[in-house]
């Protein structure tokens, strides 16, 4: 998930991979409300394992993020997903179990992201924008009755009437990210060309401005040079908006934090 990026160009399915720093940084937020349920507790004395499910799961590497910094904390941890994206999907199956549908209508085959008997302890995430309300609500309904509901959200999911209503009937702590993630890195060309030719005599323009740009994912290679005039390149690798981690759960609500630049996992 991502704001629009300077270019106006969309990655493939909204599909923005989550920096691992970001991760890291609400990491003992997570680990203390789980620590304060005793769901860690009852994860480390032989009980069942914390089961944490990304419903936008893309390639998997949020979830890879999170069996690391659970290790580092001696938490058993047991990951899956969902994502829509067979690419993706496939990815993150290579990593951990995961179903291959939308996240909102996984069908008769699965009508629901959990069992009667178990459900998620947390639900930890970074949705497409667009759907992150639908999403956030269904997760809300299917974490454990302890559990965790863990959002990568823009700070403008505070707004809206159309939000207003579900804000006030599922208050939350909203930790700020420091700074902002860099999701995708926008290359553009900074220089010239050769005018089009004019059928004027006498007239000559000049040199024109390129034009040409791209945006790729934060971890692609960059272009050292413009790929049409050769010329050199500029390029952008912050987002535009300021993001938070939206944290829900039993007798969460009202805190709000910015979260260290370079945090320790717990």
């Amino acid at each position: 998930m991502s704001a629009t990026n300077r270019s106006g160009a969309r990655q493939e399915g909204d599909f923005y991979k989550t920096p691992k720093w970001a991760i890291e940084a609400v990491w003992p937020e997570v680990y203390s409300f789980l620590n304060e349920k005793a769901l860690v507790w009852t994860a480390k004395n032989g009980g069942e394992a914390l089961w944490c499910l990304d419903p936008c799961a893309g390639d998997g590497s949020l979830l890879q993020a999170v069996v690391e910094l659970a290790g580092k904390s001696e938490v058993p941890v047991q990951c899956s997903g969902i994502e829509i994206d067979r690419g993706r999907w496939e990815a993150c199956e290579k990593l951990f179990p995961c179903f291959h549908a939308n996240c909102l209508n996984l069908g008769d085959a699965a009508p629901s992201w959990g069992s009667e008997n178990r459900k998620p302890h947390l639900i930890f995430t970074n949705p497409p924008f667009g759907q992150a309300l639908p999403i956030l609500q269904r997760a809300i309904a299917e974490v454990h009755p302890d559990g965790l509901v863990a959002f990568l959200l823009r700070l403008a999911f505070l707004e809206s009437e159309e939000r207003a209503s579900f804000h006030d009937e599922n208050p939350s702590d909203v930790h700020v990210l420091r700074r902002r993630p860099e999701f995708v890195q926008s290359i553009k060309c900074k220089g010239k060309k050769p005018s089009p030719a004019t059928h004027h005599p006498g007239l000559n323009p000049g040199p024109v401005a390129c034009g040409w740009s791209v945006v790729l994912p934060i971890e692609a290679e960059t272009p050292r040079v413009c790929s049409n005039c050769g010329g050199p390149v500029s390029v952008t690798r912050s987002d535009s908006s300021a993001y938070a981690w939206f944290l829900y759960g039993k007798d969460i609500g009202g805190k709000w934090t910015i979260l260290p630049g370079k945090p320790k996992a717990a």
